[in-house]
């Protein structure tokens, strides 16, 4: 006899609860079923990849990944910048404007994703209207 969940109608508890089963989504996000339940136990929601955004999803809604090919700046330099000048679009106060720009290797290491998936509920109202960021040149 099978202590676990009954499914009811073809689909097992957390289908039913999250319109999804936990395979499938994990396949999608490249992790295994049992990180998706820990999100669920951990977050209360499986859209959830982390408790709370990283500082630059929380001033620019971007995450790391996405600021350096912008800016086609190393991550160090990105968060150089910031501590520096207040602003990642800042440009130092250099006579030299050469850009040497950064490998795709030192990227792997940060998690390209952001920290709500666009199921959450909460996705609309984080990533709404952030502000618009100009190149700031330092005199």
């Amino acid at each position: 006899m099978h202590l676990g969940t009954r499914k009811i109608e073809g689909k097992n508890p957390f289908e039913r609860e999250w319109g999804i089963s936990a395979n499938e989504l994990a396949e999608q996000e490249g992790v295994s079923p049992e990180a998706i339940h820990m999100r669920v136990r951990n977050f209360g929601t499986p859209w959830q990849r982390r408790k709370r955004p990283n500082l630059f999803e929380k001033v620019y809604g971007k995450t790391i990944p996405e600021l350096c090919r912008e800016l086609n700046l190393h991550p160090t330099t990105l968060q150089g910048r910031y501590y520096t000048y207040g602003c990642v679009y800042a440009e130092p106060p250099t006579h030299r404007k050469i850009r040497n720009g950064f490998c795709e290797e030192i990227l792997k290491k940060y998690d390209e994703r952001s920290w709500l998936m666009p199921q959450h509920p909460d996705y609309e109202a984080f990533y709404a209207e952030r502000p618009q960021h100009e190149i700031k040149k330092r005199s």
